[in-house]
């Protein structure tokens, strides 16, 4: 399912932040919004490509100055709105979207920051954000630190009777960027952290799912049984995601963003765009006899069976960083 961009403005600055070479690659005198006719191209793509949901993100998609509007538009036409978002949105903006919004049409994954890594606004802003819209919103985390304390979640989540779902993701290198992210020296206490706190959630009847780049390898057979009881959504998996631009500019993801880019409109479908990036990333990766980030990925049998990618291809690249 294709990710579609509505601005590379953001009102905050991660230091994982996977946008930012995206950010810094934009003309400062070109688009920042995406406009009407590339809203309706873009959704006429996902139709046609039988999703049923249009997933947002930016920057920070609630800055477009437009919002409300493209979220009433992408529900009328029968989509959910699946929106990645910071939460830190505007009171009057908050009020707008009240409004109008459809809770059997809106998935909020909200990204919050551990107390020693937020900006002095977050908490306030995230805070009205979720007494709000919280009956509609989850929660997002990355893990770009080899120490994380994730309980806090558990406890917003109770606070603000958020839906009981946390996206759990990597932090990976951005191809030509620095950036924060965690080595794969730090996967296996990672693994542990994670199955504990699979633990913990399960008690308070929340749930776990893992994005792309985690290793299968990294997780004894405990900590799978422990994820697996809690009723974690597992993946250990990499291939194109497609993020789509505002300019309608396209790259297979965001630590891959840098490598060849493509227009949105010559591609007849999505699938015939997913299809580019996953023989071009597959011919690039193989150029620099990459199987996984580990040398035992090239004889993995999991990596063979399709179990496991091996980690994020973003390491292909990083002696470009």
């Amino acid at each position: 399912m294709p990710n579609l961009l509505l601005t590379y403005k953001c009102n905050r600055s991660c230091p994982y932040c996977f946008a930012q070479e995206r950010q810094k690659a934009q003309n400062p005198d070109g688009d920042m919004f995406l406009s009407w006719p590339n809203l309706v191209t873009v959704v006429n793509y996902i139709v046609e490509d039988k999703q049923d949901a249009v997933p947002l993100l930016g920057g920070e998609p609630t800055l477009h100055p437009e919002f409300v509007d493209i979220y009433r538009y992408i529900t009328a036409r029968n989509l959910i709105v699946k929106m990645f978002s910071n939460g830190c949105m505007s009171h009057e903006k908050i009020e707008a979207l009240l409004k109008v919004v459809d809770p059997d049409r809106s998935r909020f994954i909200i990204n919050v920051n551990e107390e020693r890594d937020r900006q002095s606004f977050e908490t306030k802003m995230q805070a009205e954000f979720f007494r709000e819209l919280g009956m509609v919103s989850g929660l997002s985390f990355n893990l770009f630190r080899p120490d994380p304390e994730m309980d806090f979640l558990l406890d917003l989540i109770g606070e603000y009777q958020l839906r009981p779902r946390i996206r759990l993701g990597l932090a990976h290198p951005i191809a030509g960027e620095p950036n924060s992210f965690l080595r794969p020296a730090d996967y296996p206490d990672i693994a542990a952290r994670v199955a504990d706190f699979a633990r913990r959630a399960n008690q308070r009847d929340v749930f776990l799912s893992l994005d792309c780049g985690f290793t299968l390898c990294d997780f004894t057979d405990e900590q799978l049984g422990i994820l697996t009881r809690a009723g974690a959504a597992l993946k250990f998996n990499c291939g194109p995601i497609i993020d789509i631009g505002p300019d309608l500019s396209t790259w297979a993801c965001f630590p891959l963003s840098s490598l060849q880019p493509q227009p949105l409109e010559e591609y007849p479908s999505l699938k015939a765009l997913k299809a580019f990036y996953g023989t071009y990333i597959n011919q690039e990766t193989e150029k620099r006899r990459f199987a996984g980030v580990y040398k035992k990925c090239a004889t993995c049998r999991h990596l063979k069976r399709k179990q496991c990618s091996g980690g994020c291809r973003s390491y292909a690249f990083e002696e470009k960083s």
